[in-house]
């Protein structure tokens, strides 16, 4: 599990890209302006992992979350994914947990 991690942190401490400046997803072929986000968002190269993390979601975690999670920007939402503290909808710490390792798991490739 805590190389699943590492792949996020690796993810996240990339040098960012400038939203003036495109380049090419070496995943998909798109262009993308911010890769961070396009990784979670936009590649179409894990749209399998990405469906199955909001199935996974819808399953196990409660609708309220569901939805909450769903209504955010996408700015919101990968922060979310990488960790930011849920502030105005708190989980219990153990569902939080289970929550990153959901993330960990899902986002997690070669």
């Amino acid at each position: 599990m805590l190389h699943k991690f590492a792949f996020l942190a690796r993810i996240c401490t990339r040098k960012p890209t400038s939203n003036v400046t495109a380049s090419v997803c070496p995943r998909c072929n798109k262009i993308r302006y911010d890769e961070v986000q396009h990784f979670f968002i936009n590649c179409n190269s894990i749209d399998a992992n990405r469906n199955r993390f909001w199935n996974i979601l819808i399953d196990q975690f409660s609708i309220p979350f569901s939805a909450y999670l769903h209504n955010r920007s996408d700015e919101e939402l990968v922060c979310i994914l990488l960790g930011q503290e849920i502030i105005d909808h708190a989980l219990p710490e153990e569902e939080y947990v289970n929550f990153l390792k959901l993330v960990a798991e899902t986002w997690y490739v070669l």
